[in-house]
């Protein structure tokens, strides 16, 4: 039975260090150029990506420091059950993560960055017509 002790351990690290990963990751990106371009951008207009949600929001007072302690909160807890739950765990994690990535990065995102959004500094007159068209189509 010490093995199977062991085997469960090792899972519970391995879901700990891959945890540990997607946190880098995930948090690395807030300081991102081509993300804080991209936030720039939409400054101009009033408005913010959220990655949490998907979407666009309007720019709320402490709304970027709320998302990032948000993202926090879901990885602890997303990493701590997987850590308890050993490997069935990091195999959850590791589809709930996927799925994440794909899903909460829609077809808004993709249009955004399909104008270069994220690269190039805009003004609020270019911001409004990619907007319009990204609404229209």
């Amino acid at each position: 039975m010490p093995e199977l002790a062991f085997i469960g351990t090792l899972g519970g690290l391995t879901s700990l260090i891959f945890g540990a990963i997607v946190f880098y990751m995930e948090l690395s990106k807030f300081k991102d150029s081509r993300y804080l371009q991209l936030q720039k951008n939409l400054n101009t207009v009033q408005l913010r990506w959220n990655d949490l949600a998907g979407d666009l929001e309007s720019i709320l007072d402490g709304s970027f420091e709320k998302e990032k302690n948000k993202l926090i909160t879901t990885l602890s807890m997303m990493t701590g059950f997987a850590f308890l739950l050993s490997w069935i765990g990091l195999f959850f994690f590791i589809i709930i993560y996927i799925s994440f990535k794909k899903i909460a990065r829609g077809k808004k995102y993709h249009k955004l960055i399909l104008n270069k959004v994220d690269q190039i500094s805009m003004n609020e007159t270019q911001m409004k017509d990619i907007l319009e068209k990204m609404n229209t189509t």
